[in-house]
């Protein structure tokens, strides 16, 4: 496969509104926010460069394998995890959207997985019928968690 080189544009960063975690949006992308409101969850693609701070061992494509924190001793190829350290740190989350502001270009969650300060890559509204999957198979060393996660209320 040929190497190609992709050029990203952040939209905004991970940060904080009213005491809530919330993607800040530049000034440029505030306009793409309109509707998003009558949406309840947002999928934020966001990119892990924090993760690499202090970890000089974990140079990309070089950390191809890990050993999963659910399940000690039990090693597995990174694409089977959600792990940050991966060849191109691209992670998602999906957030409860507790409010927008297009004026402040705030996008406020009910939480997030992503570091503060992360640059934000993109926003998706959340679509159940095209975001879920039915009948779904997880490996046995997450056999706890369940089919839905928690969120936090407002």
């Amino acid at each position: 496969m040929d190497n190609i080189t992709f050029s990203l544009v952040p939209i905004g960063k991970v940060g904080e509104d009213q005491g809530s975690p919330a993607v800040i949006v530049e000034e440029r992308f505030r306009p793409a926010l309109q509707e998003l409101e009558l949406f309840s969850h947002v999928i934020v693609v966001w990119w892990s460069d924090k993760y690499f701070e202090g970890c000089e061992y974990m140079r990309l494509g070089e950390y191809l394998a890990a050993e999963t924190e659910y399940s000690k001793g039990h090693v597995m190829g990174i694409f089977a995890t959600r792990s940050p350290v991966r060849p191109n740190p691209v992670c998602i989350s999906v957030a409860r959207i507790e409010g927008v502001r297009r004026d402040a270009g705030t996008v406020r969650l009910g939480g997030i997985d992503a570091f503060a300060g992360s640059p934000v890559i993109d926003l998706k509204p959340y679509y159940p019928c095209l975001d879920r999957a039915q009948s779904v198979r997880v490996p046995s060393y997450v056999p706890d968690w369940g089919e839905w996660c928690t969120e936090s209320q407002p």
